[in-house]
């Protein structure tokens, strides 16, 4: 599969891709099998429009595959009454109209990874060299470490600046561009308390002595 999407360059589907993802929590057992059956629905939903994206597909075909034994191992993991994370994710690199797309399951337990006020990131910056082009560098340096950091603890879930509105991040940038004193940091910290399940929410701040000069909060 590697090679031949090597030479044909158009893969479909990467391998670790999530296909499909949900909270699960399971207070009768037969519910675990509708909750599987479920992910994989959708997961088969994800792997059809990837892999055949200029048809309208067949919905009902299945794609996805994924061993009776993994399925009855997924079922009695997240059969015990706890909240879990199940993520159906790609086997294997794919390309276009591939027959099958073997899948696997994985399942970690939806607990807190952040608190809120919790700092995930923070980049130093400099007043006397703050070009428009350093400022960009230094935010997506922070952005990127803050990604980088939530993954690693365990966020599955969408990561985002505030509501994800991007006019929100757009006027962040200017006034860093133009900012009315020097600053000294940009930080990147939990809006809300955090699940493993997401979504993060960040709210930026840019500072002065360890005070916020501005955020990315709303101002009313």
């Amino acid at each position: 599969q590697d090679y031949r999407a090597l030479r044909q360059g158009n893969l479909a589907l990467l391998r670790g891709e999530v296909l499909s993802f949900g909270v699960v929590k399971i207070t009768q057992p037969a519910a675990a099998q509708n909750a599987v059956d479920e992910l994989l629905r959708k997961a088969n939903q994800v792997a059809i429009e990837a892999t055949r994206p200029y048809t309208a597909g067949e919905p009902t075909k299945r794609v996805v595959m994924i061993t009776q034994g993994q399925v009855e191992q997924l079922i009695e993991e997240i059969n015990d009454g706890r909240e879990y994370v199940v993520r159906i994710l790609s086997a294997g690199n794919y390309v276009e109209e591939e027959q099958q797309v073997r899948v696997f399951a994985d399942v970690v337990p939806n607990q807190q990874v952040f608190e809120e006020g919790e700092v995930i990131a923070r980049v130093s910056v400099e007043p006397d060299n703050l070009s428009q082009d350093t400022v960009e560098q230094r935010l997506d340096t922070l952005l990127a470490a803050a990604q980088f950091r939530a993954r690693r603890a365990g966020i599955v879930g969408d990561i985002q600046v505030e509501e994800g509105d991007v006019r929100t991040f757009t006027n962040f940038l200017e006034r860093l561009n133009n900012p009315e004193e020097p600053l000294e940091q940009i930080s990147a910290i939990a809006l809300n308390p955090t699940n493993t399940s997401g979504p993060l929410k960040m709210r930026l701040l840019a500072l002065r002595n360890g005070d916020t000069v501005f955020s990315t909060a709303v101002e009313e």
